[in-house]
């Protein structure tokens, strides 16, 4: 889905540059809303027609053209630069500026308008699910039945069940590794969702009868009992592009 509103991205620019403004208007829902640099903000693809028809006044003589382009799931950055000759405008042409496409199925819900790529990122970043990791030793020789009960949950009898909890608590990715060690096996747990707390209390307390038995294979495979909680990890670094 996201690489497609890459792609749509791409074909509104190129439908901007040849004065297609029917086209370029087509990509937005009818009630997106438009948050510029220097008119505000606007409210519906109208709205965003008009902008665009003072865009081409501005610029004219000049294309818009992507220079990078950033996938973050229903979230497009990209990266533009005013390419040609013409009148001066309020944009310096040989600076490069950024938008962030904010997509609901094929549609553009939202547009922002930033300065530079680093304004657009930080508004992605700040935006984006919490996340959180953790080590989880095994116990002596509970190695295959965690494989065995995962392998369920990812793609056997247990997986439309072990989906209905994590979307009942919240989690929009889950992602387990086994990590051999010298003093025996370790689970290595990524754990995201809008609010990591809200989704951890969740399979800590949940009556629902897949995550008592999710609690009860914790509590057999690692010896941690879910609904005690446990003291976050201490995160040491952070890097991000």
């Amino acid at each position: 889905m996201s690489h497609s509103n890459v792609e749509r991205v791409k074909s509104g620019f190129a439908a901007h540059n040849r004065g297609d403004l029917d086209a370029l208007v087509e990509l937005y829902d009818p009630d997106a809303v438009f948050e510029t640099l220097l008119l505000g903000t606007h409210h519906g693809n109208e709205a965003i027609r008009l902008i665009y028809e003072e865009n081409q006044r501005t610029l004219s003589g000049y294309d818009v053209v992507p220079v990078e382009l950033i996938d973050t799931g229903d979230k497009v950055v990209a990266v533009a630069q005013a390419v040609g000759s013409g009148p001066a405008s309020q944009i310096a042409v040989d600076e490069l500026f950024a938008f962030v496409f904010t997509f609901k199925g094929e549609r553009i819900v939202r547009e922002q308008a930033f300065r530079n790529r680093e304004e657009a990122l930080q508004e992605v970043r700040s935006t984006m699910s919490q996340s959180i990791a953790f080590a989880a030793p095994l116990l002596p020789g509970k190695s295959d039945a965690d494989r065995e009960a995962l392998a369920s949950a990812q793609s056997g009898e247990r997986k439309a069940d072990h989906e209905a909890s994590r979307r009942r608590a919240g989690i929009t990715r889950e992602a387990v590794w086994l990590q051999s060690t010298p003093d025996g096996d370790v689970a290595v747990v990524l754990i995201e969702a809008d609010d990591i707390g809200a989704a951890l209390g969740t399979l800590a307390s949940s009556q629902e009868p897949y995550d008592v038995a999710f609690r009860e294979h914790i509590q057999e495979v690692h010896g941690m009992d879910l609904s005690e909680g446990f003291p976050p990890p201490e995160q040491l670094l952070d890097f991000r592009a």
